[in-house]
């Protein structure tokens, strides 16, 4: 049997927004798995459609290799670097990042 509905998107400026909106109700959200991972965990949002979502895309930080990276830059990288490598990214979401 085929169902058909009619959609209504709406549009939001940050990926905040978009989690708060489906939170609050107001329908499915596209998002990257680290910005929906805390709301995951706690169980306000189920993933859907996991069978069809796309493998894992690697993230790289590049800066110009000439240059000695600035205190900015450095902080960055080790900030990004330590968040992320306690992250289960693999698409799995249905985990807490502690598991």
């Amino acid at each position: 049997q085929r169902l058909q509905i009619q959609l209504q998107p709406e549009r939001v400026n940050t990926a905040d927004a978009a989690v708060r909106a489906a939170i609050n109700g107001l329908g499915i959200v596209r998002l990257l798995s680290y910005q929906t991972l805390d709301s995951v965990a706690a169980g306000a949002l189920v993933t859907v459609f996991d069978n069809l979502a796309p493998p894992p895309i690697p993230v790289h930080l590049v800066y110009q290799a000439s240059r000695r990276a600035s205190v900015n830059v450095r902080a960055l990288i080790d900030c990004a670097r330590a968040y992320f490598s306690g992250l289960d990214l693999s698409g799995a979401q249905n985990r807490s990042p502690s598991d």
